[in-house]
């Protein structure tokens, strides 16, 4: 029995802690190539030959290395424009939500505020978030 076993007063049983650290790390890094790859893929296909991509020739590497999409597509005034959007609305979307927390926040972290405890539960409940 292991001394955090025997200090919790818990009963040994089930897989070893070293058994149990190597299932996570191997699915965690399955996890992490499923998500990893297709990101990368997209990377590797950007900087392909479309044809080759269509046709199935990228794999791991580029097959010829072109910028000719990049150019296509910055080559469109209304990319740039819809960036420039994102970059806009996610600045004061942020600013908004930080002051409205802020304005939220500090209230509810007085303890002497009337009717805090039931402020505090219709803001954090999650039943609140249905609109409907």
């Amino acid at each position: 029995m292991s001394a955090n076993t025997k200090a919790l007063g818990k009963k040994p049983g089930g897989l070893s802690d070293k058994a149990s650290d190597i299932i996570l790390v191997v699915l965690s890094v399955v996890i992490m190539l499923l998500v990893a790859y297709p990101l990368y893929y997209i990377l590797v296909a950007s900087f392909s030959d479309p044809y080759d991509v269509y046709a199935g020739k990228t794999f791991l590497l580029p097959s010829q290395f072109t910028l000719d999409g990049y150019k296509a597509v910055f080559s469109d005034d209304s990319i740039l424009v819809g960036y420039w959007n994102s970059i806009k609305y996610t600045v004061v979307g942020t600013i908004f939500s930080v002051v409205m927390i802020y304005i939220t926040a500090y209230p509810l972290s007085n303890p002497d505020l009337p009717g805090r405890k039931s402020s505090t539960f219709s803001l954090s409940s999650p039943c609140t978030l249905a609109v409907a």
